[in-house]
C-alpha cells in the first residue's frame, strides 16, 4: 500500500511539473512575439547575413505592432539589400510620414529615388 501512494505522489508531481513547464513555455512564447523581441530577432539574422530570414521578422513584427518604426525601417533595409526598391520606397514614405524630420529615412528616401533614376525627386528630398 505505501507504495501505491509514493507512486501517485510522484505522478501529482509530474502533473504540477507538467503544467509548470507548459505555462513557462506558454509565457516564453508570449514574451518572444512582442514586436521588440521580433524586431531584435531580425536584426541578428539580418546581421548574420541572412536578409530574407530578417526582413520575415520585421514583417510579422509590423503584424504584431503596425506603428513599430524599428521594423519598418529594418523592412526597408532588407528590401533595399534584396534590390526590391519598390518596396523598400513604400516602407520609407510610412516611415517619413510618421517621422518627419528624420536625417536617415530621409537619406534613404533620397538614395532610392537616385538609384530608382528619380533624379529631380531625389534632389528634393
Amino acid at each position: 500500500m505505501l507504495g501505491l501512494i509514493r507512486l501517485s505522489h510522484n505522478i501529482c508531481w509530474e502533473i504540477v511539473l507538467a503544467n509548470f513547464l507548459y505555462i513557462d513555455i506558454v509565457l516564453l512564447h508570449a514574451l518572444t512575439c512582442t514586436h521588440a523581441a521580433l524586431v531584435n530577432k531580425g536584426c541578428a539574422v539580418f546581421s548574420r547575413g541572412d536578409v530574407e530570414k530578417g526582413r520575415d521578422y520585421f514583417q510579422e513584427a509590423l503584424n504584431v505592432e503596425a506603428t513599430c518604426t524599428e521594423a519598418l525601417y529594418n523592412l526597408g533595409l532588407a528590401y533595399k539589400k534584396t534590390n526590391r526598391l519598390t518596396e523598400a520606397m513604400d516602407c520609407f514614405v510610412k516611415l517619413h510620414s510618421i517621422l518627419k524630420s528624420s536625417s536617415h529615412v530621409l537619406y534613404h528616401l533620397a538614395d532610392l529615388h537616385d538609384r530608382m533614376d528619380d533624379f529631380e525627386q531625389a534632389t528634393e528630398t
